[in-house]
């Protein structure tokens, strides 16, 4: 099964709907503009559509859409944080609030299928674990947190664990996002990161850990990927750890 998150770039919510989907099998795209999920709609088989209200605006006219689009037959609409008024106003709506995403996603799913899975071996990592964990290996590898680059390269790897890997442009897209929230300028944010990069590379713990793998001279993009790789594969095993441990 398949769904695509209608979100303004909620980084929480992103990833916490992506690893609990995982769990169902269900595989998330986001998306935060109308045409982009417009276009995910009319290319696509999609059993569930997740609106994230407390970031998207849910008007007469996206109704109407929701309501009336090619695949509605085969697709139910998630209105996370909506007002529950709005299943009134069509059987293929519900609402959901985040901290019931986990509980409900069962009732969900089970419109297409009943999972067998065991909620109680259920693990999913909460966003202050997450943060710890990747504060800890930017530490390993010479980053430390006296460095503005510290907190904007954390924040994208977080950026890119809820999307599910880097595929906006750094300048037009990411860059500008992390620059917003931390109200400073674009070229403020890829310079800090790419002093902290540079300085990393000068010690031990990144020649250990990464020389081999990104030279002595890697990009930002190139880095910031294989980081988001790499927290993608850790959180992951660690998931699969715990649920079967």
């Amino acid at each position: 099964m398949s769904g695509v998150l209608y979100s303004k770039r909620n980084i929480e919510l992103g990833y916490t709907l992506k690893r609990i989907s995982r769990l169902f099998n269900i595989a998330i795209t986001n998306v935060d503009r109308m045409s982009m999920l417009v276009y995910c709609i009319e290319h696509g088989l999609y059993n569930f559509i997740f609106v994230d209200c407390s970031t998207i605006t849910v008007g007469d006219e996206f109704l109407e859409f929701v309501k009336t689009f090619r695949v509605r037959e085969v697709c139910r609409i998630i209105f996370i944080g909506g007002d529950k008024k709005l299943e009134e106003k069509s059987d293929k709506f519900r609402c959901v609030e985040p901290e019931e995403l986990m509980n409900k996603m069962s009732e969900i799913a089970n419109s297409f299928i009943c999972p067998t899975i065991d909620l109680e071996k259920q693990y999913v990592m909460s966003l202050s674990q997450i943060n710890e964990s990747i504060a800890s290996y930017l530490i390993k590898i010479g980053i430390t947190p006296k460095l503005l680059g510290f907190a904007y390269i954390k924040e994208i790897i977080l950026y890119g664990l809820a999307e599910g890997g880097l595929y906006y442009s750094l300048s037009k897209d990411i860059y500008p996002m992390v620059a917003s929230k931390n109200h400073t300028t674009v070229v403020n944010v890829e310079r800090n990161i790419r002093t902290a990069i540079n300085l990393a590379t000068k010690t031990n713990g990144y020649k250990q850990e990464l020389g081999h793998l990104l030279g002595d001279r890697p990009t930002n993009r190139s880095f910031l990927s294989y980081l988001v790789d790499k927290a993608q594969h850790f959180f992951d095993k660690k998931i699969y750890d715990e649920n079967i441990g």
